[in-house]
């Protein structure tokens, strides 16, 4: 039997996360470092977020890497903010270039299904690194607001109606 303990950020799959589960409290920045092992595959399926298919997929390995290493070059001040309200909510704020590779920096962050005690959540990269070794030890750490669970918004878009600049 095969366990799913991979993790899909914005529909990325990532094969492993280093460490222990963090607690996932709204409003908070924790650290997430993910393992990419072999070169991976490109998936491609349509955008049915609620069926569980978010545009295309980065499956494992250095393609995944590669594509979740580009959410780095845009992650920090100048081009995402983030708090709480007095009411202790949390806000965003998001600039990304016009010619960016992504398409934004708060994205969904799914555990696999034999990943305990932890649920998914929507969360905004603020920041990261990239502690590879070569050769090909391939790892990700990434800085990530935690802005709500993940069955509370049914898409970025109505997380961004609801806790975007107008929140503030």
């Amino acid at each position: 039997m095969t366990r799913d303990v991979t993790w899909a950020i914005d529909g990325i799959v990532v094969d492993g996360y280093v460490g222990s589960t963090p607690t996932m409290s709204r409003g908070e920045t924790i650290t997430l470092e993910f393992q990419f092992i072999g070169e991976g595959t490109y998936l491609s399926y349509g955008d049915d977020y609620a069926a569980g298919t978010y545009g295309g997929s980065y499956y494992g390995g250095r393609a995944a890497y590669d594509q979740l290493r580009q959410y780095l070059d845009y992650a920090g001040n100048q081009t995402v903010q983030t708090g709480l309200t007095d009411r202790g909510v949390p806000w965003v704020r998001e600039r990304l270039p016009d010619r960016a590779t992504v398409d934004s920096l708060i994205v969904p962050i799914e555990p696999g299904q034999d990943v305990l005690d932890t649920d998914g959540i929507w969360g905004v990269i603020v920041g990261g690194d990239d502690p590879t070794e070569p050769p090909g030890n391939r790892r990700l750490t990434l800085e990530v607001v935690v802005l709500a669970e993940l069955p509370e918004y049914e898409s970025r878009q109505a997380l961004l109606d609801d806790l975007g600049p107008a929140v503030i």
